[in-house]
């Protein structure tokens, strides 16, 4: 009994939320219930009395607290010391009716106690060092990089290629070599056929960010000219398209998403939807549409996003309505706080799951451009366009994750992503500055903490 009056007892005193007046009084009337004659109460009554004044305590520090997750916390702790000492109770044949009573009408899950761990976020926008070039010694500064507030798809660090080199630089900003390919006269950059429109009977051909002297790549919508056969129907399916941010969306590269504000887009995909069951399926087309550079695709236009507020996402198609507007379909990355796992699982501060949750957007929610890239590729150097290298330091870049685990529906498991269902990166010298040191994965971190009670 004088145990069981002691942890309760010292329970509530480590919370440190009644006077010491208060819990003197408190102490001093359960002593008067354990100092009573054994033979004018019973066992059973003497511990009721006991537990009466006990929650009479907690109730007072129930109704002035109101942070409803450490009530339960110490609601919590209460239920565990009187299970412990039950259970003693039941090994000595001692154990009252009325204590037996409560712990069977008592609600489930309340004799387990509750851990709750507080989210740090800070790691999405850690401070990033970088080189003051404005004096003549070296001397690096630290300042805080938002989503949007630099141009990745600047092409100032980039100067004319050899005339037999197989460099790829094109107007849709994307570096894969495979197909067939066309080769600038000016700057001697291969560009892809399907992107750009060669005049029959011309001797040379000079690409579109030579002709305008562009110091970007120019934001233009580029149609695919062979449409998919599964599609909405009167839809036209684009390799890259361009929202209201200015940013040039591309199949195949990761994005930053803003939350949406409503689902009014939904309507419109539920109409998409009827109209191609209803009508029959159709073969794949064949369009061919030249890409308009307009002033407006030259200019960047920064704006700035906490990546805190922002999902990763991997775009796997890119269409257009009838009546003009513009989705993006794909699957969403998941950050390490934005999963299920055991409490000790270490992860790497640059480390995003894949998730198998598919959805279709208005593509003027995308409001940034990041890289996932496979871990392989992630230690070996990064892609020369576009450009995440505005850091003195490669391995501080905020818009720059690995991607090695794929998670489940519910995303309480991990699995490896096979090796086949990796996205293509050009890793050939002329599209791809390696490390002079490649990096060492070593995960560390952790995004939550517990609080000590």
């Amino acid at each position: 009994m004088h145990n069981f009056v002691d942890d309760m007892l010292s329970a509530l005193d480590d919370r440190e939320m009644f006077s010491r007046k208060q819990f003197k009084q408190m102490r001093k009337g359960v002593d008067e219930i354990l100092c009573q004659p054994t033979a004018s109460t019973s066992f059973a009554s003497v511990l009721q009395s006991i537990e009466t004044r006990l929650m009479e305590l907690f109730d007072a520090y129930k109704k002035r607290q109101t942070d409803k997750r450490k009530v339960q916390s110490l609601r919590s702790r209460l239920d565990e010391i009187r299970d412990d000492h039950r259970e003693r109770l039941r090994k000595s044949g001692a154990l009252p009716e009325h204590f037996d009573e409560q712990i069977k009408h008592k609600p489930k899950g309340t004799s387990h106690r509750i851990i709750t761990a507080t989210t740090d976020l800070s790691y999405l926008d850690s401070e990033v060092r970088f080189l003051n070039r404005k004096l003549f010694r070296r001397c690096f500064r630290l300042r805080k990089v938002a989503v949007g507030s630099y141009d990745v798809d600047c092409l100032t660090h980039v100067g004319a290629a050899d005339t037999d080199s197989d460099c790829v630089r094109c107007i849709c900003g994307i570096s894969d070599d495979d197909g067939s390919m066309v080769q600038c006269d000016s700057c001697h950059f291969w560009l892809h056929e399907e992107c750009v429109t060669v005049k029959h009977g011309s001797h040379e051909f000079e690409c579109e960010i030579c002709r305008m002297k562009a110091t970007r790549t120019p934001a233009v919508d580029i149609v695919l000219r062979c449409q998919p056969q599964i599609k909405f129907k009167k839809c036209a399916y684009y390799r890259t398209l361009v929202n209201v941010h200015n940013i040039q969306v591309r199949i195949n590269e990761t994005v930053y998403l803003q939350k949406l504000a409503n689902d009014d887009h939904k309507a419109e995909l539920r109409r998409l939807n009827e109209t191609s069951k209803s009508s029959e399926a159709s073969g794949s087309q064949h369009l061919v549409l030249q890409p308009k550079v307009k002033p407006r695709a030259l200019r960047f236009q920064p704006k700035t996003f906490a990546r805190k507020d922002l999902r990763c996402f991997r775009v796997e198609r890119l269409f257009a309505s009838p009546e003009g507007h513009n989705f993006v379909f794909g699957f969403y990355y998941a950050r390490p706080h934005e999963v299920y796992c055991e409490p000790g699982r270490m992860f790497h501060e640059k480390e995003v799951f894949a998730t198998p949750m598919f959805d279709t957007l208005p593509l003027d929610a995308v409001v940034g451009r990041c890289l996932v890239l496979e871990p392989r590729i992630y230690i070996l150097g990064r892609p020369r366009m576009p450009r995440y290298d505005e850091a003195e330091s490669y391995p501080k870049l905020q818009d720059v994750y690995f991607c090695e685990y794929q998670t489940g529906k519910n995303s309480r498991y991990f699995e490896k992503i096979p090796s086949r269902n990796h996205y293509y990166i050009n890793t050939e010298p002329h599209n791809f500055v390696r490390f002079p040191i490649q990096l060492s994965l070593s995960r560390t971190f952790t995004v939550c903490f517990l609080p000590y009670f």
